[in-house]
């Protein structure tokens, strides 16, 4: 294997702390006042739709939050290794891939097939696209 160069690693810190306050401090204010302020008979219906309502977004947070945790390209001088949300790793050579620039992100293929996107939102996605040229530059010589 190639020398590393860089991980890519999106930004996760910021989003697990605004998955837990809003997990723990957002939604259960939320649900205190759809309690107390919903017109329905039963007590019982509104804490299940509160509690239901709670549950729903807080596994929608823990979704994005360990997507932003999970989600890393390691970049090499040949080759890249990305791993997903589920930690399933591809290995994926600089000559077998086209980079495209779209909408804000680097879209890269393998034959006709999208394996990743990298959003300019990230920091150093520049790292993988000077690798890539880095890489041309090489292959040419």
């Amino acid at each position: 294997m190639d020398e590393q160069i860089k991980d890519l690693r999106l930004p996760y810190k910021k989003h697990v702390i605004l998955f837990c306050i809003l997990a723990f401090v957002v939604w259960p204010i939320i649900s205190i006042f759809v309690i107390l302020f919903e017109q329905s008979n039963s007590l019982a219906t509104n804490v299940a739709v509160t509690v239901s309502l709670q549950l729903v977004f807080s596994m929608i947070g823990l979704f994005f939050t360990l997507f932003q945790v999970n989600w890393k390209v390691e970049i090499f001088s040949s080759e890249f290794i990305y791993t997903n949300l589920f930690r399933k790793k591809g290995k994926y050579n600089f000559a077998e891939i086209k980079v495209k620039m779209r909408n804000g992100s680097y879209r890269i293929y393998k034959g006709d097939k999208r394996v990743l996107l990298i959003s300019f939102l990230v920091e150093n996605h520049e790292l993988f696209s000077n690798a890539v040229k880095e890489y041309s530059k090489k292959a040419k010589n």
